[in-house]
């Protein structure tokens, strides 16, 4: 079954990939964020180091931050930064990459 107005959308390219190889780097650690190199420049206070990790695809290997408040803490437990202020400093990393 399908629909005349239903829109399909395919997401490729580096970005992608690295994102979804984080994405299983939070799984493995128990994290609920990581976070690249270059997103944890824009907020250091809010990250810690996890390490260096091997990423499938990818030459070299990537430094892995997650967020502070996450140490030693339950999954998920005392995040501070709501998903609305993510959001918006997102928004802000991005404009200063253009």
């Amino acid at each position: 079954m399908s629909a005349r107005a239903r829109l399909d959308f395919t997401c490729i390219g580096p970005s992608v990939n690295r994102a979804a190889r984080l994405e299983k780097i939070a799984s493995r650690l128990g994290r609920v964020v990581v976070a690249s190199a270059a997103f944890a420049r824009c907020m250091p206070e809010e990250f810690v180091t996890l390490g260096d990790f091997e990423l499938a695809g990818f030459r070299e290997s990537e430094t892995v931050f997650g967020l502070r408040d996450e140490l030693g803490q339950p999954r998920g437990a005392g995040l501070r930064v709501s998903f609305k202020e993510a959001r918006a400093r997102s928004a802000l990393w991005r404009r200063r990459q253009s």
